[in-house]
């Protein structure tokens, strides 16, 4: 698949990550957290400094080099 949603991430944040990279597509990874909230954030997930995040958090991925 060119692209992919992670849902529900919480304490599984970390882990996400190390798989991403091991797979190269840490580089097309969004996170996002508070999705339509006021304190909503969404960023590369290069970015996120943290081992855990909210249970309803998500990862949006896409290879590198797709229209996806």
């Amino acid at each position: 698949s060119d692209a992919a949603a992670i849902m529900k991430v919480g304490r599984h944040l970390e882990k996400v990550k190390r798989v991403l990279a091991r797979l190269g597509l840490d580089g097309g990874a969004i996170y996002v957290e508070h999705a339509t909230m006021p304190d909503q954030k969404i960023m590369p997930i290069s970015e996120v400094d943290t081992d855990a995040a909210p249970y309803f958090s998500m990862i949006l991925v896409r290879r590198e080099g797709t229209g996806a």
